[in-house]
């Protein structure tokens, strides 16, 4: 049974929650939300958290008392809402008297939401202390979930649309998309994506989208458990084929992964994300000097690495401390404000790199092995921990509370952060000349250089981009050797070369554009540093072409796919091989640079965190030397 204090109060407490967090992409670090479980949870999980009969009596007496004194706080709202409204209807507008008024409702707003906001703390403060930790893991569990059921709407939203202007009913889409929306309350989340992709693909069967819904009634990959299971023998030999390094083997195996996905090859597994285009106009010298100011002061004041802490309880990712270092050197190097300060900082985050590596003792960048960390990086982690204990062999999976080895677990994936981060690190050697950061990004490049293939096409990716970047640094033969393997054997194998999504990679993962611009971004590092007569010059450039036109077109028309991957692969492109390149041009490469950059410069402008730091540091600098030539 729900309780009472369920029912009202819920919406009005969930609208302030927004309020007090900010968006979600804004955010940063801890969330006041993260803290204010939800009221709906507390009822749905009744029973796990094993509420007793007084403490359900005290959170209905609380609700009661809130319900008593909301009544006339609301009615004072009304009352100065409906007073302003009438002012604004006058004419001529008094800007002083409808000022005045103004205040005075958001006085009674500040009133309404107060009284909501300690209602909240004081429901929470009837749960024990386990139960409270329990509640809070609840709470983050249920908001990743139904997160991530968000894109799957917007699509059906713009569908209903669309069919809005066929001069077609959509009031049973709404009906449907309210029991979707029940699923979804219920807890139920695979249910409701499985409803919405089928959902998504009938509508898109109904105005004749051919394209996108040839698949009938299959479901999307993700969801399909029939295609799972035919895939994944599929992909256990693409990886026997390249650890053979057999081209021709590999071929064929993802000829028949392409057959069997059929049309959703290439199809990203999730709907893009659409952002409005938002142009601003090109901040001045003196700006783009500060631009840096506010994140750099953030940053110092939410700094959350410390060296000797125990990574069993991190809730951070090493590759945000590699953004931390790639944004502060790129700001420094544009002559932006505070030099010594960037440049400390970005040290200190060094530092603590070094540190996680040797505690991990491996070689690599490692991954904490959380206990606290959220998302789905941490989950999977979770679920490794999970496996390895199972197989007794955890020993050999974590060291010092760092995952250090990911075979047989979710493989592969330790090379994302050590990618980044060594890449991060040699930009540190580069700026400051301590050779500590060289050693200690040679010996991840090293580590890198021994690591298997795997059928995700990104994890090599960045194992390709730290590869690259060592061989710039050392000329080191066997760095180079390792980089095009990877390329040869773990890229290009999953690229599509021909259909109308040819120039993406087939699977519906790596399809995402998050990923495929990861993907861009080894392909321009590894380009970089090839001898101009390497023989796999040809096709490394084809494939970059490829790659970027099928891509780049997609944000050119009003709205941006994405933010911060594709705008760091076109920023490293523009550094590294400038877009005057023949493996860019012709791309529109240079146009999608200058859109994502004034998407930033207006999100700054209007005292939002732009984007991350490592990509905004670089957008300072490309602006800074653009406005020199």
């Amino acid at each position: 049974m729900n309780p009472p204090f369920q029912k009202r109060l819920f919406i009005p407490i969930c609208t302030l929650v927004l309020v007090l967090t900010g968006s979600q992409e804004r955010a940063r670090g801890d969330d006041i939300g993260d803290y204010l479980p939800d009221p709906k949870v507390i009822a749905a999980k009744r029973t796990e958290l094993k509420l007793t009969d007084s403490q359900f009596d005290a959170m209905t007496r609380i609700y009661e008392d809130a319900k008593t004194r909301y009544k006339p706080l609301q009615k004072r709202l009304n009352h100065e809402k409906a007073k302003l409204i009438t002012l604004l209807k006058d004419y001529p507008l008094v800007e002083e008297t409808i000022s005045a008024q103004a205040d005075k409702l958001l006085t009674a707003e500040n009133a309404a939401k107060k009284l909501q906001f300690v209602t909240m703390i004081r429901i929470n403060q009837q749960l024990s202390k386990a139960q409270r930790q329990q509640l809070l893991a609840f709470t983050k569990k249920n908001k990743q979930s139904r997160d991530s059921l968000a894109p799957r709407v917007k699509v059906i939203k713009r569908l209903g649309k669309e069919l809005q202007k066929q001069g077609q009913s959509t009031a049973a889409l709404e009906k449907r998309l309210k029991e979707i929306e029940q699923l979804a309350k219920a807890g139920k989340i695979r249910r409701a994506a499985q409803a919405l992709d089928k959902t998504i693909l009938e509508l898109r069967k109904k105005l004749g989208k051919a394209d996108e819904s040839k698949q009938g009634s299959s479901l999307p990959p993700k969801t399909n458990k029939k295609l799972q299971q035919q895939l994944k023998p599929l992909y256990e030999r693409l990886y026997a084929a390249q650890q053979s390094r057999d081209r021709n083997a590999l071929a064929q195996v993802t000829e028949r992964c392409k057959a069997l996905l059929g049309d959703w090859a290439g199809l990203p597994e999730l709907p893009d994300p659409k952002h409005p285009v938002a142009n601003a106009p090109r901040p001045t010298q003196a700006q783009l000097t500060r631009a840096f100011d506010p994140v750099l002061k953030t940053l110092k004041a939410r700094k959350w690495w410390r060296i000797g802490e125990d990574p069993t309880q991190s809730t951070h990712k090493l590759r945000e401390i590699a953004s931390v270092i790639t944004g502060c050197l790129a700001t420094r190097e544009a002559g932006c404000n505070n030099p010594q300060d960037l440049l400390a900082l970005a040290k200190d985050a060094g530092d603590y790199l070094i540190w996680a590596q040797k505690s991990a003792g491996a070689g690599l960048y490692p991954f904490p092995a959380s206990l606290k960390g959220t998302g789905k990086v941490f989950e999977i982690g979770k679920r490794a921990r999970k496996k390895a204990i199972a197989e007794n062999r955890l020993n050999k999976v974590i060291h010092n509370g760092w995952f250090i080895d990911d075979t047989g677990l979710d493989i592969g994936g330790l090379q994302f952060d050590n990618g980044l981060c060594g890449v991060a690190m040699l930009e540190l050697y580069r700026a400051c000349g301590d050779k500590k950061y060289r050693s200690s990004a040679l010996k991840a490049a090293k580590w890198a250089s021994t690591r298997p293939h795997v059928p995700n096409w990104n994890y090599n990716s960045h194992g390709v981009e730290l590869l690259a970047e060592a061989y710039r640094e050392n000329n080191d033969p066997a760095f180079l050797k390792a980089a095009k393997a990877k390329v040869l054997f773990g890229v290009f194998p999953g690229q599509l070369k021909k259909g109308p999504r040819k120039g993406r990679w087939f699977d519906p993962h790596n399809a995402r554009a998050n990923y495929h611009y990861i993907l861009v971004r080894g392909l321009i590092r590894l380009r970089s540093v090839l001898p101009k007569h390497d023989p796999l010059n040809s096709e490394l450039e084809q494939s970059l072409r490829l790659a970027l036109n099928a891509r780049n077109k997609d944000s050119l028309g009003g709205t941006l796919i994405n933010l911060e991957s594709s705008a760091d692969a076109l920023l490293v492109a523009d550094r590294l091989l400038g877009f005057d390149h023949p493996s860019l041009r012709g791309t529109q490469s240079k146009s999608l640079l200058n859109t994502l950059t004034q998407f930033f410069v207006a999100r700054a402008a209007k005292g939002q965190w732009p984007v991350a730091p490592g990509v905004w540091g670089q957008v300072i600098r490309s602006l800074k030397n653009t406005s020199k030539k």
